[in-house]
């Protein structure tokens, strides 16, 4: 004899399975370590340096952060054959809270700016910086539609709180 199951056992399967889909896209995102290259898309990341500061700029006219700076140092690199946008990265900590990069780079040395293009086979050098409190983050690195491709693991190491470059 055939059974046929419950409408309300059917959502609750489909519901199940959505969200297992769910959990196997979120495990397709790679997390790279400090250092390691990552392709997204036309572009090539390479974050490899991080600091934290507790100001920026001159000490008569210091820049203080509601936290405190994180700087990072990445290189961008446009192996496409077209001009592209270097998206707008943020930080997700631990707990899945999300931090923006700053979009004023005043008293930030070799602040790559906002609005970033990047001719094809050319790269960017420079630095983004964040107002967050110092915790473990991870970099979310996006291509040019916004979709998250790759983290890069950002460990929370700091010798002694530094003043501003």
């Amino acid at each position: 004899m055939l059974r046929v199951a419950s409408p309300g056992v059917t959502t609750l399967a489909a519901f199940i399975l959505i969200l297992c889909g769910c959990g196997l896209e979120s495990e397709k995102i790679r997390t790279y370590a400090l250092g390691e290259r990552v392709q997204a898309g036309p572009l090539v990341y390479d974050a490899f340096d991080t600091r934290w500061f507790l100001t920026l700029g001159p000490p008569s006219s210091p820049r203080i952060p509601a936290s405190r700076f994180l700087i990072v140092h990445l290189d961008v690199a446009n192996g496409g054959a077209t001009e592209a946008n270097i998206p707008t990265l943020s930080l997700i900590d631990d707990s899945g809270q999300t931090i923006n990069e700053l979009t004023d780079g005043t008293a930030v040395p070799d602040w790559i700016g906002v609005a970033r293009k990047i001719l094809p086979m050319q790269e960017q050098k420079g630095n983004v910086a964040f107002d967050a409190p110092p915790r473990h983050y991870k970099l979310r690195v996006t291509d040019e539609t916004d979709q998250i491709v790759a983290y890069i693991d950002l460990p929370l190491t700091f010798g002694t709180d530094e003043k501003g470059p």
